[in-house]
């Protein structure tokens, strides 16, 4: 009886050690300067740094990969081969990627579609071409916005594309301080009007800017914007306005 009794006193006593040493810890690292609980912890224990791996098909062919970098892009200006360039378009042609999407300042693009547009009408006859479209952007300087002006650019688009109509124009405006964009809209329906623009869009317009050109009188059929499962801020204000007055959103 005495030794049980002495096994459970030194259980006890053992238990209360645990659950004092414990409460310390907790109470040190609940008072540590910030930064240094994890320190303490970690100090000594070696330094092991994730690293993300190829995903791979059952081929062992490469479908994704990790490239550690701030930003990533094409820039058309640095094409090394513009032949090659031109050239592959028609595979993505054929197989179904008919739309084409550029602006005035992505290099050269605006000149490979085309000379696209040139190579596919002599291979394939010119009704060959009514089978793609090209959308371009105009982004301008903040400045003055004339009629002479806004024709000037819009036929610099269509003379390097090689179109007699820009099937999508999208506007784009840096400085929302200068009210100009709205003289840029209403020229831009002018020419649309004229037959120069299938259709007048945006790009990259909120929607504080979308209801004063809706009561400037412009309409523009499209919006394009940053929307994603990450960013999903246009849901807010944006796709009820466009709803009520159907601009789409691209």
């Amino acid at each position: 009886m005495e030794t049980v009794r002495n096994r459970l006193m030194v259980a006890v006593f053992l238990f209360v050690a645990a659950f004092l040493l414990l409460s310390a810890r907790m109470v040190g690292l609940g008072f540590s300067p910030v930064g240094q609980s994890g320190e303490h912890w970690t100090r000594g224990l070696p330094a092991y740094q994730a690293k993300r791996v190829d995903i791979l098909d059952r081929n062992g062919v490469v479908l994704a990969t990790n490239l550690e970098t701030s930003s990533l892009y094409a820039d058309p200006k640095k094409v090394q081969n513009p032949e090659a360039a031109v050239q592959s378009m028609f595979g993505y042609h054929e197989q179904g990627f008919t739309t084409w999407d550029l602006a005035d300042h992505y290099g050269p693009a605006e000149d490979f579609i085309g000379e696209f547009r040139r190579r596919l009408a002599e291979s394939q006859g010119e009704d060959a071409l009514q089978g793609m479209q090209a959308f371009t952007k105009w982004v301008p300087s903040a400045g003055p916005m004339t009629l002479p002006i806004v024709r000037e650019n819009v036929g610099l688009s269509l003379r390097r594309m090689g179109v007699e109509a820009i099937d999508l124009l999208q506007f784009h405006w840096w400085d929302y301080q200068d009210p100009a964009y709205l003289d840029a809209l209403v020229h831009l329906s002018q020419l649309r009007d004229e037959g120069l623009i299938k259709h007048v869009a945006l790009t990259n317009f909120d929607t504080e800017r979308l209801e004063r050109i809706s009561a400037h009188g412009v309409t523009v059929v499209s919006n394009q914007v940053q929307y994603s499962l990450i960013d999903r801020r246009p849901e807010i204000q944006m796709v009820p306005f466009c709803l009520d007055h159907h601009v789409q959103l691209l």
